[in-house]
């Protein structure tokens, strides 16, 4: 299996991920767009666009919105304000990394048997 074989065209991301990485992504199911949004936002503790974030990871940032809206809603994202901290007219998004950490952790403990 070659490098990035399992991540779809309209994602490149700026750091290919190992292949084994690649792999346990595959074989778990997990969205590799996400993952790379999710990495992003951890590596950039300020924040970004969804137009920041599409351009670093190579895809459409309408796509990246979507998955930025769902991962807001289920708290692994947050803005600041009712209508999220502005750049401009654009949203900051910003990972809590607590909240990724637990759902990694029930994550492991569901799929561990427990």
């Amino acid at each position: 299996m070659r490098q990035n074989e399992l991540v779809p065209k309209y994602v490149r991301p700026s750091t290919p991920a190992p292949a084994r990485t690649e792999a346990a992504l595959a074989m778990l199911g997990i969205n590799p767009l996400r993952t790379e949004i999710i990495r992003y936002l951890a590596q950039h503790p300020d924040g970004g666009t969804s137009g920041d974030i599409a351009r670093a990871i190579g895809a459409e940032y309408r796509t990246v919105y979507g998955h930025l809206r769902q991962l807001e809603e289920s708290g692994g994202v947050v803005t600041e304000g009712d209508m999220g901290k502005r750049k401009g007219q654009w949203v900051i998004y910003r990972l809590d990394p607590q909240a990724v950490a637990k759902a990694q952790e029930e994550y492991r403990l569901y799929t561990a048997g427990n």
